[in-house]
């Protein structure tokens, strides 16, 4: 992220939040990590999609999410016993809040896209 940083370019991140031993301190420490990282959009999820045939989908199994991998025809997530799902959205919303003013410097980069699509100006 400091060599992307360095050299301009914006970039995001995307957070899954509950995959397998996810706990609170697990939680807190990737958040904690966010403000060393010079993003431009914060992205993040509660839970991770269980894929057939993904290493996930056999955890998901023995943990008891998924009977059968056919039950994945429709998304299902994974989500970590070990943490509390209110928790985590809470805690996970407040900290996001303090660096929303960092999508701004999307704004540049968005005006310039609408404007060679529908002006024709590049």
């Amino acid at each position: 992220s400091e060599m992307i940083a360095r050299s301009g370019v914006r970039f995001g991140v995307e957070l899954m939040i509950g995959g397998p031993g996810e706990t609170e301190t697990t939680v807190r420490e990737s958040m904690a990590f966010l403000p060393r990282i010079e993003y431009s959009l914060l992205m993040y999820g509660l839970g991770v999609r269980i894929l057939p045939k993904a290493k996930l989908c056999d955890v998901a199994r023995e943990e008891g999410f998924v009977n059968e991998p056919s039950e994945l025809l429709f998304p299902r997530f994974y989500f970590s016993k070990s943490l509390d799902r209110k928790w985590a959205r809470g805690f996970i919303k407040e900290r996001v809040g303090r660096y929303r003013s960092r999508n701004r410097r999307l704004a540049p980069m968005l005006f310039r896209n609408v404007a060679a699509r529908y002006l024709g100006i590049c």
